[in-house]
């Protein structure tokens, strides 16, 4: 088998995938904005002293009751779609990888594909599937030292200290290595994917 038939039978849950990872995204920087504007109004009217007598005393207790109940389901589903981001990215690179071990077998067969570098620093895309995968799966576990070094080199690369799985322990980083990589469409996933044929 080839690469290309791999990623023909697998495009339509590979860009289904790359869409819905996106989707959430989006719908995670939603949630953040809202969850802001309610915050901003929370404090607003908690701001303003509380008036007298006791039965406009628990209308205002009231309001604010509700509008931190509201704040704190809006962080619950945030949480909940951050989740899911992660498990879909986690996903499209487990598609990713299990082509390349289908076509190519052992990891020390695998094309390099593109190599990235920056700050002194390198990886290439064999290593950002392999471990980039393995660092998804594995999160909740403690990683091996390969994976960690890995990620290291990763952050240096790109400059960005969130991409360290090491200074950030239990994170599933999938979305961070697909936007990352910047396959914000299922063309660029492909593109990069042929690179390894």
């Amino acid at each position: 088998m080839d690469l290309r038939f791999y990623l023909e039978n697998t495009r339509y849950a590979a860009e289904n995938l790359v869409s819905l990872v996106w989707e959430q995204k989006r719908e995670s920087i939603r949630l953040i904005q809202e969850h802001d504007e309610i915050k901003e109004e929370w404090k607003a009217r908690y701001a303003v002293s509380v008036p007298g007598g006791n039965e406009e005393t628990a209308h205002f207790e009231e309001e604010n009751g509700s509008l931190a109940m509201k704040l704190k389901q809006l962080e619950w589903v945030r949480e909940i779609k951050v989740n899911s981001l992660q498990v879909l990215s986690g996903a499209l690179l487990q598609i990713a990888k299990q082509g390349l071990s289908i076509v190519h077998g052992n990891f020390d067969r695998w094309p390099t594909g593109k190599v990235i570098r920056g700050n002194g620093q390198a990886v290439t895309l064999k290593e950002i599937i392999r471990h980039g995968r393995n660092q998804s799966m594995h999160f909740e576990d403690d990683l091996f030292e390969e994976t960690k070094e890995f990620f290291d080199r990763l952050a240096a690369v790109a400059g960005d200290s969130d991409l360290s799985a090491r200074k950030n322990p239990g994170k599933n980083l999938a979305f961070e290595v697909v936007d990352f990589l910047q396959w914000n469409d299922y063309e660029s996933y492909e593109s990069d994917m042929l690179l390894m044929r």
